[in-house]
């Protein structure tokens, strides 16, 4: 997959995150293109795949 930190907009991406989450998780809140680049200053420098585990554990996911 296309890293999308290099093609993709903060508000591009949180444009995608809220359709999957209202759409398929039944999220209330939606989230804001802030969120995205703060998530993404704050994990910059991760190299490693997720687990599950480590998902659910990232205050971003609502």
């Amino acid at each position: 997959m296309v890293p999308l930190e290099k093609t993709h907009s903060d508000q591009q991406l949180a444009d995608v995150l809220n359709y999957i989450g209202e759409r398929w998780h039944n999220w209330k809140k939606p989230v804001d293109a802030s969120t995205v680049g703060r998530a993404r200053a704050e994990l910059k420098d991760r190299t490693a795949p997720w687990s599950y585990e480590e998902l659910m554990g990232l205050q971003f996911v609502q």
